[in-house]
């Protein structure tokens, strides 16, 4: 480990701290702003509709990303073992509805596919 890690850890830690605080700080605010408003129903912006889509776009991207293999790779062994991964970790979703097990089922049946497959 060189001299300098801990000074770019803590750079990451702050930089992943800032992207998380402040956000929530202008929300915070924002909310207390609105608070003394009396209620007007707002025509909602153009922007409002296409924010809706900007988080499945991450998640098909994230997905995409995933899934296609690297360069060199069969793409056909990658799709098995992601879909053999996929069932146990969609039904743990669906039957326990908590976002760490269904994280820690899909890492785990990705490894076991990885090794059978």
């Amino acid at each position: 480990m060189d001299a300098d890690s801990p000074l770019l850890f803590a750079l990451i830690g702050v930089g992943v701290y800032l992207t998380r605080v402040v956000p929530l700080m202008l929300a915070l605010r924002r909310g207390e702003d609105d608070q003394g408003l009396d209620e007007v129903d707002e025509a909602p912006s153009a922007m409002d509709g296409w924010l809706g889509f900007v988080g499945p776009s991450v998640i098909a991207a994230l997905l995409v990303a995933a899934v296609l293999p690297e360069p060199g790779q069969d793409l056909w062994l990658e799709l098995a073992r992601t879909g053999a991964a996929l069932v146990p970790t969609v039904a743990v979703a669906v039957r326990f509805e908590n976002l760490g097990l269904t994280v820690l089922i899909g890492i785990f049946a990705y490894g076991l596919a990885s090794v059978v497959i």
